[in-house]
């Protein structure tokens, strides 16, 4: 079964008008679309960061397996060519 095929459930709170929160079903390609949209934008206004832990050159690759299978890294490990 493909994922973007499955509906998700996702529950707003309640709004001023009513006491209880309204369900919104959502397939996951839809969520995926929002949420990569809204990333867009916001690494457009430069208002997006991703702390980057470390960069290796590519030829240093094994010592990056080592370090992420330590799993204390604080942000993203880049590899650089």
């Amino acid at each position: 079964m493909k994922s973007a095929a499955c509906p998700i459930a996702g529950v707003r709170p309640p709004s001023p008008d009513s006491a209880h929160g309204e369900i919104d079903v959502l397939r996951v390609e839809d969520l995926r679309r929002r949420l990569g949209g809204a990333l867009a934008r916001l690494a457009a206004r430069g208002e997006l960061e991703v702390p980057i832990a470390r960069t290796y050159p590519l030829d240093q690759v094994r010592d990056t397996f080592r370090e992420l299978e330590q799993g204390h890294t604080h942000g993203k490990i880049v590899l650089r060519p």
